[in-house]
This record gives C-alpha cells, sequence and structure tokens, in this order.
C-alpha cells in the first residue's frame, strides 16, 4: 500500500521538527554550560592572587615567584594580530619551590623573537590555565618539525628537557619590564555567548516546518 504524499509530508515534517526542536535544546543546554563558563572566568580573573597549584580551577587568578630557565622558548602559532605574523612565546618559569610551569609571555613578532629575557628572578601575575586535551577539531603539534599549535605542557617538557613541570600553565596578565616587546594577553577575555540566538533560530525552523506541513495538509485535502 502506497503512502500519500500527505502522509509522506506530514511524517517528513515531522521528523524535520523533532530534529530542529532538539537542536534549539542543544543549544540552550550549550547557552547554561558558556555562561556558567563565563562566570568562572570572571570570578577567577578577579580574585586575589595565590600561588599555583593543581587544585585550582581554570582562570584563577595566580601569582608566581622564581625566574625564568635558561632554555629557549617554545613559539605557538603562528597567530596574527592585528594584521601582523607572530606567535605566542612560552617559556619555562621554575618557582621558589622548584616546580617549572610554562608561561604564555604573550603575542611577539619575527622581529622580537629574539630579544626575551631568560635567567632573570621576577615576580609575575597570571592566570592559570589547563590544556585541552581531547576534541575533534584541535591541532596536534609536530615536535619533530618544531611546530607548535597548541599548549601542552607534557609535549613542552619533553621537548625541552624538563622535569617536574606543573600539568597546567600560566597566562600573563601583567607586562614586566622584561618582556616589553611583547603584547601581554593582559584585560579579561570573555568567550562569546550567543548559543540563545542559535536556539531561537533552530526553534523559528522549526515552526515554520510546522506552517509549512500544515498548510501542504490543508491544501492536499
Amino acid at each position: 500500500m502506497m503512502i500519500s504524499r500527505r502522509v509522506g509530508f506530514a511524517i517528513f515534517t515531522l521528523i524535520s521538527v523533532i530534529i530542529l526542536c532538539l537542536l534549539g535544546i542543544w543549544q540552550l543546554n550549550r547557552m547554561s554550560w558558556k555562561t556558567e563558563l563565563i562566570t568562572n572566568i570572571v570570578k577567577g580573573f578577579e580574585a586575589t592572587p595565590v600561588v599555583p597549584n593543581s587544585n585550582l580551577a581554570e582562570w584563577r587568578r595566580v601569582a608566581l615567584s622564581g625566574q625564568w630557565l635558561s632554555v629557549d622558548p617554545i613559539f605557538v602559532g603562528p597567530i596574527s594580530l592585528s594584521g601582523r605574523l607572530g606567535w605566542y612565546s612560552v617559556s619555562a618559569f621554575r618557582l621558589v619551590s622548584g616546580k617549572v610551569i610554562f608561561v604564555n609571555r604573550g603575542w611577539v613578532d619575527q622581529k622580537n623573537k629574539a630579544s626575551l629575557v631568560n635567567g632573570e628572578k621576577t615576580n609575575l601575575i597570571g592566570v592559570l590555565r589547563r590544556p585541552k586535551t581531547s576534541g575533534l577539531f584541535l591541532p596536534t603539534n609536530d615536535q619533530e618539525k618544531k611546530q607548535w599549535l597548541r599548549i601542552l605542557p607534557k609535549e613542552f617538557a619533553l621537548a625541552r628537557d624538563l622535569v617536574d613541570v606543573a600539568p597546567y600553565w600560566v597566562e600573563l596578565t601583567q607586562i614586566n619590564k622584561e618582556n616589553s616587546n611583547l603584547f601581554v594577553l593582559g584585560g579579561l577575555r570573555l568567550p562569546p555567548n550567543n548559543h540563545l540566538q542559535y536556539a531561537i533560530t533552530w526553534f523559528a525552523f522549526a515552526l515554520i516546518s510546522c506552517i509549512f506541513g500544515i498548510l501542504f495538509w490543508i491544501k492536499n485535502e
């Protein structure tokens, strides 16, 4: 028995509406997750700096006291800034406790790559960051070709033959005299939260599909 055009289109419309509504609900869930993330970022960024440790949440403001190690920095990128090509300069920093932390000192262009000072004692202020270790579209570092596309302390430690390295890294938020040639990332940078707009779009498509389905059903009675 053949299914009539009306029934076939009704089934197609129903499936379409269900899928579109599920996409809308998914975006609402993403909005809730992103809102919580932004709240945590703001809270951590505004907190009084503390000594970093593995129990701290990501984006927690931290204070470092120690010295830069005399090893070559790792340049992550390339990354474009205001039309110029450059890299994030990530250097190893040893705390007074002996723990080594990789620190993103900021963005640097080709001209100033060799001007970075290492081996000096200093105090730093930054935010704690944790590497993303899984994801379908995350780029992969290539140690043999010295192509570094994202900050992964474990891989950096192997590349620079360092031990007792923290599993997290720190992003500087204040400019120091020894990195005056760097563009420090500095201020609070919040991720966009446009998921409500996306959700409304999917629900609107679902409503339009319903209207077309009803009109088609009535027209083909």
